[in-house]
C-alpha cells in the first residue's frame, strides 16, 4: 500500500468521482438523443399537431 498526503488522497478519489459522473452523463446524454430521435422519427405527426394547438388560434385567425 502506498502512503499518500491525506489531501492528496482525497483529490484523488474526487477526480475519480468526477471522473465516473462524466462517463454516466455521457451515457444518459447518448440513450436521450437515441430515444429523443426515436419519439421525433415515430411520433412526429402527434408533435407536430401538439406544437400547432399550443400555438395561440388568435395568431393565426388574424387577418
Amino acid at each position: 500500500m502506498v502512503y499518500a498526503p491525506k489531501h492528496l488522497a482525497k483529490r484523488l478519489t474526487s477526480s475519480r468521482i468526477s471522473v465516473n459522473i462524466y462517463n454516466d452523463a455521457i451515457k444518459l446524454h447518448q440513450v436521450f438523443n437515441r430515444y429523443l430521435l426515436h419519439l421525433l422519427l415515430n411520433y412526429w405527426h402527434i408533435i407536430f399537431l401538439l406544437t400547432i394547438s399550443a400555438i395561440p388560434p388568435t395568431l393565426y385567425l388574424t387577418e
